[in-house]
């Protein structure tokens, strides 16, 4: 049920239009697996982000599990990646059977720092695990230097940048492979859903055998195909998307660029409005690469610490107004801090940690609700005088 506390809310599920009509389908033809709209739906997100493999999954923690799996990991074998993350690629990483190394953040992105990496790279490091985050993305130009420097694979966590572009090539179709999420908490919405993109080779028949429970069928089901049956080929699970989500997920990529212009006008409002409060050099908003166009999954802006911070949320929550903190880095957590190591400088996760907020950013927000927000947020800062 929605929070009626508030009056403007972080965040709102959006259902697209059509999607009954999408749903009533799924009932009339009686199918709730394997169907019309997954196969529909890799079809569009292929073409979407160009790439040349998609298979959609139950969730983007699906498609990072599968991901590290097809990598072959042992359990010396170490994964880098962000400590200001999620829980999904860092559970990732464990169900494939190697070891977590954390790395630090840009202070200006707040993705992956590629020279926080690199000082972590040694003979046992196998993969970076890159997480793009809100607004902005990763340096690929850097990290696939490193890639080739050290052999190293590089899977991207592309949760919160589908349809986002890096000098003319998409986000998750990059690096070996990628996921992206359609969860309900994202820019395009499945309920729960997620995509792999498979962009080396190599790796396509084991994602197949894991998609399909560890076995060959998609061989069995191909045309042409002269197998009478088809059998445990390695370990697997059910990580593809049901019908009913991927009934959503379709009729919602039709509204991707009405979506997008609406959140590059709000994230690009928010930006000119509030960036004369990052004259105190202790607040600071999230920038945006060059060569970047983003996908605006959401806008944040980081104070000077975790006091002011919760003064901040709750200032703007007195006013009607919901907003929240985001991640709870994963070093700082009780299982998150078994990877801690001695070389572990993560200073700007820290500094995200203690002072990250999200403002309100979604497709029902009125401009009245904008501008309000804006009026709100300055208000802090100007009429309160807090430092």
């Amino acid at each position: 049920m929605p929070n009626h506390k508030y009056t403007i809310h972080d965040h709102e599920v959006i259902f697209p239009k059509n999607f009954k009509k999408n749903i009533n389908s799924v009932y009339k033809y009686k199918n709730l697996i394997d169907g019309y709209f997954q196969k529909k739906c890799e079809k569009k997100i292929k073409i979407i982000a160009k790439s040349n493999f998609i298979r959609l999954t139950g969730s983007c923690s699906a498609a990072l599990i599968v991901a590290l799996r097809a990598l072959n990991l042992k359990n010396t074998d170490e994964v880098i990646l962000p400590s200001y993350n999620f829980t999904s690629a860092a559970n990732a990483v464990l169900i494939a059977g190697a070891k977590i190394i954390y790395a630090d953040v840009c202070p200006y992105t707040f993705c992956l720092d590629p020279r926080s990496v690199e000082k972590v790279i040694n003979k046992n490091t196998k993969c970076i695990l890159l997480v793009h985050y809100g607004a902005a993305c990763c340096d690929m130009d850097k990290f696939l230097k490193l890639k080739k420097k050290y052999k190293l694979s590089i899977v991207e966590d592309a949760a919160h940048v589908f349809g986002s572009k890096y000098k003319n090539k998409y986000l998750g179709t990059i690096g070996d492979l990628g996921a992206f999420s359609f969860h309900q908490t994202k820019n395009i919405i499945g309920g729960q859903a997620g995509a792999i993109s498979v962009n080396n080779k190599k790796f396509i028949s084991n994602v197949e055998i894991q998609l399909d429970k560890g076995t060959d069928r998609k061989k069995f089901q191909s045309l042409g195909s002269k197998k009478k049956f088809y059998q445990w080929q390695g370990i697997g699970s059910e990580y593809r998307c049901p019908e009913l989500s991927a009934a959503v997920l379709e009729a919602d990529l039709r509204n991707i660029k009405k979506k997008y212009n609406f959140r590059s006008n709000l994230w690009t409002f928010y930006y000119k409005e509030l960036a004369e409060i990052t004259k105190d050099p202790s607040i600071s908003l999230q920038s945006i690469p060059q060569n970047y166009i983003s996908a605006f999954h959401n806008f944040c802006l980081v104070l000077k610490n975790k006091n002011q911070k919760e003064l901040f949320i709750k200032f703007l929550r007195n006013r009607g107004i919901q907003a929240s903190s985001h991640y709870y880095a994963l070093h700082k957590s009780n299982f998150g801090k078994k990877f801690v190591n001695k070389i572990t400088n993560l200073k700007n996760t820290d500094y995200l940690h203690n002072g990250l907020v999200r403002l309100p950013f979604h497709e029902n927000l009125t401009k009245k609700d904008i501008n309000t927000i804006v009026k709100v947020v300055k208000s802090f800062f100007y009429d309160q005088k807090l430092k």
